[in-house]
C-alpha cells in the first residue's frame, strides 16, 4: 500500500527511469558534436553510400539464411525486410553532390 505522501511507488521504474535519463544526457553531451556533423553531412556520402549497401548485402545473408534455416524462416525474412528498407530510406535520403562553386564557397 502506498501513501498519498512524498513516498513514490518503487518497481522496475527505477532502473528504466534510471537507463532514460543516462541516455538523455549522452544525448545532450553530444548534441554540439552531431549539429556539426548534420553541416557536413554531404561530406559523408561515401559513408552513407556504404552504410545503406551493407544493409543489402546483409539483408540477401539473411534471406539466403532463410531457405537454409526453416525453423527461423519467418524471422529472418522480416529480418531481410527491414534491411532492406533501411537500405532504400539511405539512399534516397542522402544528400546530393555538392556543386564545385558551392564547395569552394568559404564558411561562415
Amino acid at each position: 500500500m502506498v501513501s498519498s505522501g512524498s513516498k513514490r511507488k518503487t518497481s522496475n521504474c527505477t532502473v528504466s527511469c534510471r537507463q532514460f535519463w543516462c541516455a538523455r544526457r549522452q544525448i545532450v553531451r553530444t548534441a554540439p558534436t552531431n549539429w556539426r556533423l548534420a553541416r557536413v553531412v554531404s561530406a559523408l556520402r561515401s559513408l552513407i553510400a556504404f552504410t545503406a549497401w551493407s544493409s543489402f548485402a546483409h539483408a540477401l545473408v539473411m534471406g539466403t539464411m532463410a531457405f537454409q534455416f526453416a525453423s527461423q524462416r519467418v524471422g529472418f525474412l522480416w529480418g531481410s525486410v527491414v534491411l532492406a528498407v533501411i537500405g532504400v530510406a539511405l539512399i534516397v535520403l542522402a544528400p546530393a553532390k555538392a556543386s564545385a562553386a558551392f564547395a569552394s564557397a568559404p564558411e561562415d
